[in-house]
């Protein structure tokens, strides 16, 4: 894929002023996002401090964190946990691609290393997210509950540095590239313009921001509360032109999409 990126002149939205810059896809050939890393699925007595490293060059991109009761014998513990192993209680996060704001297990993790080489996760991070499950499903009515081993297990990816754009971008630029593009939002406002045969976008995360993506003065995705978060939500697209926009946001936002398009 090769990608230019325009600084233009800054135009005014009748709200604010807002900079808009444009980035055209020019060609594309598709590859997968990065190296997907799973833990153990472990007992939470038995975490201790979690240490992610990526290699160099790439970055960190929680994907899933699975929390389950444990009643079930694992035939494949290295292959990580799954909720459906779960009897009485389990969740897959983020659940249903979102995560609100006041359940901020995943939040928590997405902050702490995502956009980073390396993180840690400490055992205070596993202990409080297997209280906070316990408290969602009632364990304190449920003796079967109050005393039973909970696992958890982390998912996450190792995205190439060489594939990360900055979508806030201030100068030109022109990279060439033979995998997806990943826009990261690194300001509070910001907007892009793709084009070229655009044929899926994947937001893989959001944090406390407001989302638009149009085509063609068409509202093809809008994402308005900024009280819920985002992960892995994948959107089909067939166009020769996006415009992403992002408000209110920050640079704790953390927002991230990938861009897929056709040779």
């Amino acid at each position: 894929m090769k990608i230019r990126f325009s600084l233009f002149t800054p135009m005014l939205n009748p709200m604010k002023e807002r900079l808009i810059l444009f980035c055209v896809v020019l060609q594309f050939t598709p590859d997968t996002m990065g190296v997907l890393v799973n833990s153990p699925c472990t007992k939470t007595s038995d975490w201790n401090t979690y240490h992610i490293l990526c290699p160099t060059n790439q970055t960190i991109y929680i994907k899933r964190h699975v929390i389950e009761d444990g009643f079930n014998r694992l035939m494949f513990p290295s292959l990580g946990c799954s909720a459906s192993d779960a009897v009485y209680c389990g969740a897959e996060l983020p659940t249903n691609n979102i995560n609100l704001k006041n359940y901020k297990i995943l939040d928590s993790a997405v902050d702490t290393c995502n956009g980073r080489k390396e993180c840690s996760l400490t055992k205070k991070y596993f202990l409080e997210a297997e209280a906070a499950l316990k408290k969602f499903c009632n364990a304190s009515l449920r003796p079967e509950l109050q005393k039973t081993t909970f696992r958890q297990s982390i998912d996450y990816e190792c995205v190439q540095d060489s594939q990360i754009m900055d979508m806030c971008l201030t100068e030109n630029e022109t990279k060439n590239f033979n995998q997806p593009v990943y826009l990261r939002v690194l300001d509070a406002d910001c907007t892009c313009n793709i084009t070229g045969s655009v044929t899926r976008v994947e937001i893989l995360q959001t944090m406390s921001v407001k989302l638009l993506i149009q085509s063609n003065d068409i509202n093809i995705f809008e994402h308005q509360n900024t009280d819920v978060s985002l992960y892995g939500v994948d959107i089909p697209v067939q166009a020769d032109n996006l415009i992403i926009t992002t408000e209110n946001g920050s640079k704790s936002s953390l927002a991230m999409m990938k861009i897929v398009s056709k040779g």
